[in-house]
């Protein structure tokens, strides 16, 4: 058995990645077709303020809000298919990557797998490619799944109320192809921080803290006009890597050049550090 077939069956036998792979793309069902049916949604809440007086505050949208609200606008249209797509600019999906990647490499740890695998493969260079390139599948059949997820729902939600695509196709695949990518790319990048911190508590503390930093950053860019600021960083350069034209080759850029810091630092470490250590 090849060394990378091994560290396919780890991934399977640990169970992170089916796990959250499953998790993930549950939630971006539901996301998604709230999303295609938000004008329904709001329709139906307007009609259970008939029955149950001042329910719900939805009454108070303005014509303007709902029609953007519609399926037939692009830009509803987009937001739907986003497979990247971030949540006030910053991406679940990314955040998500990132632990599965994380989890993989810092259970590897825990377990004292890493010091077998070293002992299977003693160069340090080819088993930290094999462990990123374990990740990185694990990532794009997450990442994969989720993206058919969106486009199923968007285009039941068109069949479904008689709507036209209002998106370029050719766009539109540009989009989902970044997304794509930049999402298994946060899943390397998030095995780089686990050969990097290696212990399972403090990469989710980390990435729990990137989480709310970014949130928190996007917000302080919006009302002080500084969001080419909020852009650079990985989450929300994830988010924003689906948007049309220039602005989302950059964002992918972003994650690109993220991912190579993490990864290149990551496997200095690896190279130099001791494979036992407590985990605790």
């Amino acid at each position: 058995m090849s060394t990378m077939n091994v560290e396919i069956m780890r991934l399977r036998q640990g169970r992170i990645a089916s796990t959250m792979t499953i998790i993930l793309i549950i939630a971006t069902f539901l996301v998604a077709t709230l999303e295609a049916f938000a004008r329904d949604t709001i329709n139906a809440l307007i009609s259970l303020n008939r029955v149950i007086p001042n329910a719900t505050q939805a009454q108070s949208m303005s014509p303007e809000d709902l029609a953007k609200l519609s399926l037939d606008q692009p830009g509803l249209q987009l937001t739907a298919a986003a497979n990247a797509g971030g949540v006030g600019g910053v991406s679940p999906a990314a955040l998500a990557m990132m632990i599965m990647g994380g989890l993989f490499i810092t259970r590897e740890y825990h377990f004292a797998f890493m010091t077998s695998a070293a002992v299977a493969l003693p160069r340090r260079g080819q088993l930290y490619r094999n462990k990123c390139a374990a990740a990185a599948l694990a990532s794009f059949v997450a990442a994969f799944g989720l993206t058919a997820v969106r486009l199923l729902v968007l285009f039941t939600a068109l069949a479904v109320q008689r709507i036209n695509l209002a998106l370029d196709p050719f766009a539109l695949v540009m989009s989902e192809l970044r997304g794509l990518v930049t999402l298994v790319l946060c899943g390397v990048l998030g095995a780089g921080l686990g050969f990097l911190l290696r212990r399972q508590t403090v990469l989710l503390l980390l990435l729990g803290g990137l989480f709310v930093v970014e949130s928190t950053f996007r917000s302080l860019a919006t009302l002080t006009g500084a969001d080419i600021l909020h852009g650079c960083l990985p989450l929300s350069a994830t988010g924003l890597s689906t948007q049309p034209g220039a602005q989302g080759w950059l964002a992918a850029g972003i994650v690109v050049a993220w991912s190579a810091i993490v990864v290149t630092w990551g496997a200095f470490c690896f190279n130099r550090r001791e494979l036992t250590f407590s985990a605790l």
